[in-house]
């Protein structure tokens, strides 16, 4: 872009001005000679006419890089465009400039001497094809013995162009030379100007007096660093007289590289006598070593046979030699962990040149398996290619998995130096192992080593944690593969402020209680809860946190606990937080947990005339033992109890003798929340108590007829709950859309799940699950078509919904056939067709042409899910989920995704 106006000439023909004839006028005739002109939009300023091949006019500053048209229009009425007639660019263009000199100015007939044209570029832009142009004139005569071609020119670099010429007539000649290419970015002509040398006098044959010339022959242009060339200084005598004693003088280099005499090796000849017409050449071995260019400096000297003058050769310059570290190939090899049967996978060989010269003819070799179970479906492009000097490359091999098991891969490349020809080699380089592993994967059949038939599953620390154990007193954590296994046990404290614990043995407790303990021992919590709560993790801000709550079948539960605690002695300490100050005497159990917009929200089944419990947490315990929450301030009683459809005192009111709030999810910077009654959604990212402000509360309960049509799912439990207890088990965000698992109660002998699917766009709120915007997923064709059962009535609840970045996933509890599991990987799932099951196959088929992932029973004879989250890195994680029986221990399962 110009940055300044630049004034130019626009060149024509016909650029005549209007001439007008005023009859009885003082003039009477006027010329109009106002012309306009444009490149492209742009109108060029100050246009003036200078004579009918010429206009003078300045471009105006600030014209955008690249190539304009010329618009000139006149007085007459006449309107020309040339396209493509003006560039603008940042670069200046190829520009030449050159400059020659003769050898000799005397010479006698059929002696021979050199002209020598150098040409420069002075532009920013290669000059292409540059060929020389030469013209002789003059009372005497030279033949031309050889002549030079074109070269391309780099920017800011010069070519030297030279004719050997011999006198064949007497007189003066004279030398008009000119070099003519093609500029790189326009594609027009370069002209360098015109230049004069000379006269070169020619005389007829006397003897003449001995003279030197010297001049190197070609360098390779490109060495390694410990590789061998010649250097040779060509020395003639053009004279008659012998000159005697010849040798190099003034020897010397420049340049960022550095060359060494080879080992061994001495310039030869020491010294040379040249006859008259003869010549001499010097001879050094030379080896590269220390990168960078190099340009040789040399002339000669000798004395005249005849006068014992002294006689000296002017020092010249070599061409360029760049000295280069040998070109080095490395290679790695890699391929993923872990991959399902069926998938593809790619194995990748990067190749990368460690050196400086480039490695020619580069190939990788077919990649050795070490076992059978993957199948080589096709391979990169076999054509060697170039590898410049730190440049790297990746060859790519697509294998498909075809049976569980491991394999690693093998594999090398090799090519040739661009200097010397020597084999280069990469390799042999091994990957990683490859597991293809099944698609349900049984990582740990007992995980917690004592035959619990219940555990949570969840994520923290970069681990897998599972728990608690039938007693209450801890859990197990386990890598993302399932190894690395480590047990913890709990370490909680007892509240002896206000409201206190009112376990009466010594504290610390071990248990957060379990059912059927003792009271007022170790073997209950330390308020002495007695049953199974919740056991979840989550994140406020960058911290992560652990939670666990229990249950009290008497009512008064008053604690949860919490922690962040990564020590390495297997023992998690937790602090106690007191919420007696919201919660009422009807509350036994702990159901939901969700860390949302920094805050962390509870649920809590509920027999009270207040039921169910929802509360905001905003202040988390940080230091030992805990605190006594005060209400408002540290935690807010949402007042779920009052809102539609889920609660007691809600309109539509819920009857259930139990309620509780069986799960959340955050959607949109939005918090919802679910169970037997219904959905509701808050209308901020931080709502407060609907009591107060139910504007920050609104429906989401769907309003479909098979929503209505059907009783969500009720329980006498306020402990030990499961997904199947629960009226709503699990929500799930997908793709930007909300999914919903409910579960629904025996109508006539019949219980059956359904999944509902909201899209914000169908009504109201874009952002917002309203009753209008759910949808009926993957209904049954046969049976009860207001169920989700994918045509099995033995699937009798569904007790898993998780998402990951690449699939959704369905689990269902199957008494005979064993838990089922179901994949959706399409950006909206609504249909049994859009849901795959064991080896990619339909689940529109299931039950009988298709079985769940994993097949039925997940292998291992489980009839029951128990908990399922999707952890891992983001966009490659896996579902891990905890199953069995119900009587025997429950396994750690994971599916990769």
């Amino acid at each position: 872009m110009n940055t300044e106006p630049v004034s130019v000439l626009i060149k024509g023909e016909n650029f005549l001005p209007r001439a007008t004839q005023h009859i009885g006028g003082e003039a009477p005739v006027t010329m109009d000679a106002h012309f306009e002109a444009f490149l492209g939009d742009v109108a060029l300023e100050e246009v003036t006419w200078v004579d009918g091949r010429t206009l003078q006019a300045r471009i105006p500053a600030g014209l955008a890089p690249g190539w304009y048209s010329l618009v000139v229009a006149g007085p007459v009425g006449r309107r020309v465009e040339v396209p493509r007639a003006y560039l603008s660019s940042v670069v200046p263009l190829a520009r030449l400039e050159a400059q020659a000199s003769l050898a000799q100015v005397d010479v006698s007939v059929e002696q021979r001497t050199w002209l020598t044209l150098t040409v420069e570029n002075t532009g920013e832009a290669a000059a292409l094809s540059v060929a020389p142009v030469l013209s002789i004139t003059g009372e005497g005569r030279v033949a031309v013995i050889s002549e030079p071609g074109p070269a391309d020119i780099a920017a800011g670099a010069s070519a030297s162009f030279a004719w050997e010429l011999e006198a064949a007539e007497p007189g003066d000649v004279s030398f008009s030379l000119q070099a003519l290419g093609r500029e790189e970015m326009t594609g027009a002509e370069l002209r360098a100007p015109v230049v004069e040398t000379g006269p070169l006098r020619i005389r007829e044959p006397v003897q003449l007096p001995g003279a030197l010339v010297a001049r190197f022959f070609p360098l390779p242009p490109s060495v390694n660093v410990g590789q061998e060339f010649d250097i040779e200084l060509e020395v003639t005598n053009p004279g008659d007289v012998a000159v005697l004693g010849v040798k190099p003088e003034a020897t010397s280099s420049s340049g960022t590289g550095e060359v060494t005499l080879a080992q061994g090796s001495q310039p030869e000849p020491a010294s040379v006598d040249i006859p008259g017409k003869g010549r001499a050449v010097f001879r050094a071995r030379l080896v590269g070593s220390r990168e960078g260019s190099c340009v040789f400096h040399a002339g000669a000297r000798g004395v005249e046979q005849t006068s014992g003058a002294p006689v000296v050769a002017s020092p010249v310059n070599s061409s360029t030699v760049i000295v280069r570290w040998s070109s080095a190939l490395t290679a790695t090899l890699s391929a993923p962990s872990r991959v399902k049967p069926g998938n593809t996978f790619g194995v990748s060989l990067k190749v990368t040149n460690t050196g400086s010269t480039v490695a020619q003819g580069v190939t990788p070799s077919l990649p050795e398996s070490s076992t059978n179970v993957a199948e080589l479906l096709s391979g990169p492009n076999s054509a060697p290619l170039e590898l410049a000097g730190g440049a790297s490359t990746t060859f790519t091999w697509s294998y498909r998995a075809a049976k569980p098991g491991k394999a690693s891969f093998s594999a090398e490349a090799g090519g040739r130096d661009g200097n010397t020809g020597a084999v280069v080699v990469a390799g042999p380089v091994s990957s990683g192992e490859v597991i293809i592993v099944p698609e349900v994967e049984q990582l740990l059949p007992d995980p917690l080593g004592d035959g619990s038939p219940f555990a949570h599953v969840l994520g923290y620390d970069g681990r897998v944690y599972v728990g608690p154990n039938k007693s209450g007193t801890g859990g197990v954590s386990v890598d993302l593969d399932g190894r690395g296994g480590r047990s913890f046990g709990f370490f909680l404290l007892k509240d002896t402020a206000g409201n206190f614990s009112q376990n009466a043995s010594a504290a610390p407790y071990p248990s957060i209680g379990a059912t059927g303990c003792r009271i007022n021992t170790s073997e209950c919590g330390p308020d002495n809860e007695d049953g199974r709560g919740f056991f979840f993790s989550g994140r406020v801000g960058t911290q992560e946190w652990l939670g666990l709550g229990g249950a009290k079948s008497g009512g008064s539960l008053d604690y949860v606990y919490l922690g962040q605690d990564t020590d390495d002695l297997n023992t998690m300490y937790m602090r106690h937080l007191d919420l007696s100050v919201v919660l009422g005497s009807q509350t036994r159990g702990f159901s939901a947990a969700l860390f949302f917009q920094d805050r962390l929200y509870l649920g809590f089944p509920d027999t009270g005339g207040s039921r169910p419990y929802l509360l905001v947490v905003k202040r988390l315990p940080m230091v030992d033992p805990g605190y006594n929450a005060s209400s408002g301030m540290d935690v807010e009683n949402l007042t779920a109890d009052e809102m539609p459809g889920i609660s007691v005192g809600g309109s539509p009111r819920n009857t259930a003798p139990m309620q509780m709030i069986d799960t959340m999810a955050g959607f949109n910077a939005r918090l919802y929340l679910a169970n037997n009654g219904g959905c509701v959604r808050s209308t901020t990212p931080t709502p407060r108590s609907y009591g107060l402000f139910p504007g920050d509360w609104a429906s989401c309960t769907p309003s479909l007829p098979a929503w209505n049509s059907r009783t969500g799912r009720t329980t006498t439990k306020t402990a030990d709950l499961e997904p199947a207890d629960k009226a709503v088990p699990q929500l799930a965000v997908f793709q930007g859309r909300l999914y919903l698992a409910r579960n629904t109660t025996s109508r006539a002998g019949v219980r059956g799940p359904q999944l509902f699917v909201c899209n914000p766009d169908k009504t109201g709120s874009t952002g917002d699950c309203d009753p209008g915007d759910w949808s009926l997923v993957a209904p049954n064709s046969t049976g009860d078509t207001q169920f989700t059962q994918f045509n099995d009535p033995d699937n009798v609840s569904l007790s898993l919904l998780v998402v990951t970045a690449n699939g959704l996933y369905l689990g269902f509890d199957n008494a005979s056939r064993g838990v089922v599991l179901l994949r959706a990987s399409t950006p909206a799932p609504l249909n049994r067709s859009d849901f795959t099951g064991l080896a990619g196959c339909s689940a529109a088929q299931f039950p009988a042409g298709c079985a769940g992932l994993g097949g039925n029973g997940l292998g291992a004879g489980a009839t029951r899910i128990f908990d399922g989250k999707a952890l891992g890195v983001s966009g490659s994680e896996s579902v891990y989920l905890t199953a069995g029986n119900g009587t025997g221990p429950a396994g750690l399962f994971r599916l990769m995704d």
